[in-house]
């Protein structure tokens, strides 16, 4: 399962070949990274991973006196991969990297942070991180055809892009016939994103609470209900349920006709009632034990979290994915504080 893989918070690495750029046949042999990475310590050393699912080692060199180094060879597929900068006793350093066997790629890094040259995918990946989320829509426009661009689209959608866009480039996509990875991804988080469109009846969930009582949703009926879909290994989920806004939503709407459900994807239930106790949650608290195979988050079309709905008292999806000071304004507008 995804927790917004690209979206790490303040960063969105991304980038693309545009179609226009045809590359060489002496440059299709494969992929060069050169870096220089100032005040390395000695015997430290670059590992090139892939992450999908398990990570898979692909290269690996080491730093020389000056820091330099230098990656040669190829990719199994076009996409966004791991360089790590391990350093004997300290903390692994991890540059996000999109790579084919096209790209020849610099790397150079000082108190400032890293700094990527030497192909239009960094050039876009710039682009990225410079934009604000209103504006991302139209930079991977103008980048459809890039093959990360229905990665891009993914997140993006999961962060709140309106419907329109999502809908859109997916049309785009499947009639310049795109069936990669990424792309077949893409197309079957559509399709599990319409199972709680707004105004949908959601389905029935019937889960344990941790001391084994059994809570359905539909005893909340009456009610407007934020369904929070969560686990103790979500990084982002954790840092929400702590987050200063979320709290004083907790407070200002507590007793006003608000009711929380929340849904854990935990397999392990000791690590379920670590975090449930950790993180002081409000209202129902139950547990999928099948975790992101379980039955309840295939029929909400859970692919990424954090994911939550805001219902109505019916048991209809009035918005999802909702965070911070928008899901505050958007439960005020159905509950007055007045």
């Amino acid at each position: 399962m995804r927790i917004s893989l690209l979206l790490l918070p303040g960063l969105l690495l991304l980038s693309c070949r545009p179609a226009t750029q045809a590359p060489s046949e002496a440059s299709a042999t494969g992929y060069e990274i050169q870096g220089s990475i100032r005040l390395a310590a000695p015997q430290s050393r670059v590992v090139l991973e892939q992450q999908v699912g398990s990570t898979t080692r692909l290269d690996s060199a080491a730093l020389d006196a000056n820091g330099r180094f230098t990656l040669r060879g190829q990719v199994p597929a076009p996409g966004l991969y791991r360089l790590v900068l391990r350093v004997p006793g300290a903390d692994a350093r991890i540059f996000l990297v999109p790579l084919d066997n096209h790209a020849h790629l610099t790397l150079t890094t000082d108190a400032g942070g890293a700094h990527w040259q030497g192909s239009p995918e960094v050039d876009f990946l710039q682009a990225l991180t410079r934009a604000t989320p209103a504006e991302k829509p139209r930079i991977v426009r103008r980048y459809a055809t890039s093959y990360l661009a229905p990665s891009v689209v993914w997140d993006l959608s999961a962060a709140g892009a309106p419907d329109d866009f999502l809908d859109s480039m997916t049309t785009r996509f499947r009639f310049a016939g795109d069936s990669s990875r990424a792309a077949f991804g893409l197309y079957q988080w559509q399709r599990a994103y319409c199972l709680t469109a707004p105004g949908t009846q959601v389905p029935e969930i019937a889960l344990p609470t941790a001391n084994g009582k059994t809570v359905k949703l539909s005893s909340l009926r009456g009610q407007y209900v934020l369904l929070d879909f969560w686990a103790s290994w979500c990084g982002p989920c954790r840092e929400e349920h702590h987050s200063p806004e979320l709290r004083k939503i907790h407070r200002l709407f507590r007793g006003r006709g608000l009711a929380y459900y929340g849904v854990s994807l935990d397999e392990e239930a000791a690590k379920w009632h670590r975090a449930l106790a950790a993180d002081s949650l409000p209202g129902v608290q139950v547990r999928a034990t099948e975790g992101e195979q379980s039955a309840v988050a295939r029929a909400f079309g859970v692919t990424t979290l954090p994911f939550n709905l805001l219902l109505d008292p019916e048991g209809r999806v009035l918005a999802r994915n909702l965070h911070g000071h928008t899901l505050g304004s958007r439960i005020a507008s159905y509950i007055p504080l007045d």
